[in-house]
């Protein structure tokens, strides 16, 4: 995934459900704070990213989130 080439997802599949994914570059840059303020929760560092509710497959919406904020 290219972010200055390709389409953003709008959502992504955690475990059978799909889940509505925030692309927005401010989601983005929470997460970066969180992280370089040593935020350790989970819940917490993919909340930006999931506006309808983290998954209950907190590894899946991890994975998600990574590979999403990885590019």
């Amino acid at each position: 995934m290219n972010i200055l080439t390709d389409y953003l997802p709008s959502s992504v599949k955690v475990g059978e459900k799909t889940f509505k994914l925030d692309t927005d570059f401010r989601a983005g840059i929470k997460f970066s704070l969180m992280i370089e303020a040593g935020e350790e929760n989970v819940y917490k560092l993919c909340s930006p990213f999931f506006p309808g509710g983290i998954p209950t497959d907190i590894r899946g919406a991890v994975d998600a989130v990574l590979y999403f904020f990885r590019g």
